[in-house]
């Protein structure tokens, strides 16, 4: 009876230390527990557990959100200005280079839907060279640069090579009069060539006027009519050269010698 009487005791005990209220109060909480039979405060004590424990569990989470709250707010105010002013010198420093490429390499425009479709490839931080190699493996299709685009590139090209050439003639004149003597004798290299093609096209043009057949890179054995081929046929067999003249015409015929000349 009496080992009863301090079980009971204990688990009014127990209750009581949950209990939050003012002395008056937690007077009329003891009361009301004396008049429950023990397996009521042994429900009484097990909620009050279970409340106890939740509200501890609320106490936690809402100390865990005020610090993440806290943490983001620091974040923001601390790291987020620097890491908006890095992407943001990346960004520069890409589109730059991005430039850069359209004017050395002048197979793409410099359009948005270009320049994010390289970054999303090729990532932040990429160079004029791996977009050069990444067009050179077809490993990305890009939009062509305007006529617009481009002359403007011709133009800037043609300016800054003056501006070197200025240079050059300023610090080193010798070496500057030997490039222009250079430059000026593969300008007329290439006029001359130029020239010759035009007669050559101009010629090949009268003969097919007059009904000569166009002169084929191969004959039906397989064998390459080039320069070799009608020097020596011109050497060993002159009757067959002179038909070859006839039905090709000299035009095609001295043009094909032609390529030979080195």
């Amino acid at each position: 009876m009496k080992a009863e009487k301090e079980i009971r005791a204990s688990l009014i005990n127990t209750i009581m230390t949950y209990a939050r209220g003012t002395q008056q109060e937690n007077a009329q909480i003891r009361a009301g527990l004396e008049a429950k039979n023990d397996s009521e405060l042994q429900d009484i004590l097990a909620n009050a557990a279970i409340e106890q424990t939740l509200a501890q569990k609320d106490k936690l989470f809402q100390a865990l959100a005020e610090r993440d709250a806290a943490a983001f707010e620091y974040d923001q105010e601390h790291h987020q200005p620097k890491r908006d002013a890095e992407a943001k010198a990346r960004l520069e420093q890409d589109q730059r280079t991005f430039q850069d490429a359209a004017k050395t390499l002048r197979s793409f425009g410099l359009t948005e839907a270009n320049f994010n479709l390289i970054r999303e490839v090729l990532g932040t931080g990429f160079s004029v060279h791996q977009i050069d190699q990444l067009i050179q493996a077809n490993g990305i299709r890009l939009s062509p640069a305007s006529t617009e685009e481009q002359n403007e590139w011709q133009k800037e090209a043609i300016e800054e090579y003056n501006k070197q050439l200025l240079k050059l003639a300023d610090t080193d004149p010798l070496a500057f009069r030997k490039l222009v003597r250079l430059e000026g004798a593969q300008m007329a290299a290439r006029a001359q060539g130029q020239q010759q093609e035009q007669q050559v096209r101009i010629r090949t043009e009268k003969d097919q006027a007059y009904g000569f057949e166009p002169l084929p890179e191969v004959d039906s054995y397989g064998r390459a009519l080039d320069s070799l081929y009608f020097k020596k046929l011109s050497n060993t067999n002159y009757q067959a050269f002179k038909i070859a003249v006839r039905r090709f015409g000299a035009a095609q015929i001295n043009e094909r010698l032609r390529r030979g000349i080195k």
